[in-house]
């Protein structure tokens, strides 16, 4: 602003803190000039004006070494300049508009699909609970970043976004507190700097998801942070917010999680803000796309290009789920170092994420020819896996017997057959048979012709148990069935899986009468339920009546001191005005 100075005499003050320009000189001087300037700060007719908001990770790629790379930028491209606000991290760029809307889609890739580092400096004892069981690869599941852990720190690398909600994780589990952040434009910014005068809008989300909200005008950003819950909850909140302050500014674009990281591609994503002008970015904890604009038609277009990108990565995204039971199954599929998730992946060309909390497989490829190989292999490792690793439940009272003295029987079965067979820690009646296909076969028959003799020798009686009154017959402790077992001489097996309760041993007398006492307690346990409940209703009901009839006599005796009150001030009224 030297050149408008020097052409219309007039001084030119700038209030930084403010935000405000001060023009002094003649009025028809002023005048000019306030225009020229306007022309210059917000752009129109012949001159374009972007401005850009670069992560802080991505500020060293964006300048490049003493500003080479935005130097670089205004030679090639003929911009008229190009300047990097530091305090808010904007870049502005000003020219004739296509100029700089080839320079804004250059440094929007630039920004999208730039690898940067950041570093977390650690203690001693944080580098010791980082290095146990595998803690850090644990944390960053799912998030497509590469780490390195050192005594003293830990290095993360990806993309801006991916480094950003690393980082959060990784501090929260060294501090309790999860941190999260909206990014705003600077128009937008400006908006919410009037509204929040009225502090009640930060208060009342404040209040009701216990975490601290902080609005940072120099970075354009809003922050959140408390228990990782609660800034998910606070940030819908907020985003309700923002959109009724800025309506069409914002939209969360909802993806299935399993399809988050592919739709939400960095360089899928940075192609569709350079085409739609709006800004996108990745946001695990709502799991979704937060699109955002002040140009409201830039939100839109971009959701647009979002929906086609979801439709072309379900086609090339597979999810397999698997039960609880068949957990087992996942350390199977990726090997030892992950060696054989490793080799179909190099088969397929398909990336493929294990995700063991959630018991799914992701296969994400390029084509659905890829898909589908990859998924192929997959199904073809879980068959072989089932065929050499089988489970088989045996009743309560056989397993000693099964076991043999000193574990000589199940000694002979693992010599025999050349297998290796475990019970299961969380059920000991459960066991787990592993080795080759043929040797865990005959050894199953093995294992089944063992217990087919023994259920002829250990006859017993059976009966269905409906799953609600399974603790009334089990009792604290199994004590109800220790003492019938106790009373009758008898062996009880429950088979939960199946609800099945079976009494083995002595006549087959004393069996029908142990099953008889057991189906009398669970119908006298039922019946005392029901009792129970009805008397439960009847003391509410009555307890309603009463307190319904006592707000009725208190209602009436408030009435009839009202008239008594009414009475006696109307009869003072006559005496007085009778000594009157």
């Amino acid at each position: 602003w030297k050149q408008i100075k020097k052409e219309h005499n007039v001084k030119i003050i700038c209030l930084k803190e403010r935000h405000v320009v001060l023009i002094r000189g003649k009025k028809e001087d002023v005048d000019v000039s306030e225009a020229e300037l306007k022309h210059y700060i917000f752009g129109g007719g012949d001159l374009s004006v972007c401005k850009l908001k670069v992560p802080k990770v991505a500020l060293g790629i964006m300048i490049g070494k003493g500003g080479s790379n935005l130097t670089k930028l205004e030679e090639r491209d003929g911009i008229i300049s190009i300047y990097l606000h530091r305090e808010n991290n904007l870049l502005c760029l000003r020219g004739t508009k296509d100029i700089v809307e080839a320079c804004r889609r250059e440094v929007v890739a630039t920004i999208y699909t730039a690898k940067v580092n950041d570093t977390i400096l650690i203690t001693n004892d944080e580098y010791e609970l980082f290095s146990q069981n595998h803690t850090l690869k644990t944390l960053l599941t799912g998030i497509p970043v590469q780490a390195s852990l050192n005594e003293s720190s830990i290095r993360l690398r990806g993309i801006s976004w991916d480094i950003k909600d690393a980082g959060a994780i990784i501090k929260e589990h060294l501090t309790g507190k999860y941190k999260s952040s909206i990014e705003l434009e600077f128009p937008q910014m400006e908006k919410i700097k009037t509204a929040l005068k009225d502090p009640s809008h930060f208060d009342r989300i404040q209040i009701s998801t216990k975490v601290k909200i902080e609005a940072d005008y120099a970075a354009c950003s809003i922050n959140i942070s408390g228990k990782r819950s609660c800034v998910r909850k606070a940030k819908s909140f907020l985003l309700v917010f923002l959109d009724s302050l800025l309506p069409s500014q914002f939209f969360k674009f909802k993806v299935a999680k399993p399809l988050l990281n592919s739709v939400g591609d960095s360089s899928a994503l940075g192609k569709i803000s350079a085409n739609s002008g709006a800004t996108l970015s990745i946001d695990r904890e709502l799991n979704g796309i937060v699109v955002q604009s002040f140009n409201s038609e830039n939100v839109k277009e971009a959701v647009q290009l979002l929906e086609v990108r979801k439709v072309e990565c379900s086609k090339l995204n597979t999810v397999i789920l698997f039960e609880s039971s068949d957990s087992w199954l996942l350390p199977k599929l990726i090997g030892k170092g992950g060696d054989v998730i490793q080799q179909v992946e190099k088969h397929s060309g398909c990336s493929i994420d294990v995700y063991k909390g959630e018991l799914l497989i992701i296969i994400n490829g390029k084509t659905e020819s890829d898909v589908l190989t990859a998924s192929s292999s997959i199904e073809k490792i879980i068959e072989k896996a089932r065929k050499e690793c089988i489970f088989i439940d045996l009743p309560e009272s056989s397993m000693q017997a099964f076991i043999g003295k000193g574990g000589l029987n199940i000694k002979r079965l693992v010599g025999d057959h050349g297998v290796r067979i475990e019970r299961m820690r969380k059920d000991p009646f459960r066991l787990q048979v592993q080795g080759i296909e043929s040797s865990v076969e005959s050894a199953k028959g093995a294992i089944y012709n063992w217990l087919d003799d023994w259920l002829q020798k250990n006859e017993g009686l059976s009966c269905q148990i409906e799953q609600d009154v399974v603790p009334l017959v089990l009792g604290k402790d199994g004590k109800f069935v220790t003492k019938m077992q106790k009373k009758f001489r008898v062996k009880i097996d429950f088979d939960r899986k199946n609800l099945c309760l079976t009494v083995r041993g002595n006549t087959a007398v004393t069996r029908t009468d142990a099953v008889k006492r057991i189906e009398k307690a669970i119908y006298e346990a039922k019946t005392k339920t029901v009792v129970e409940e009805k008397e439960d209703a009847t003391s509410y009901d009555i307890d309603d009546v009463s307190s319904n009839k006592n707000a009725v006599i208190n209602e009436n005796r408030q009435l009839k001191q009202n008239d008594e009150t009414s009475i006696l001030s109307v009869d003072q009224e006559e005496d007085s005005s009778n000594d009157e």
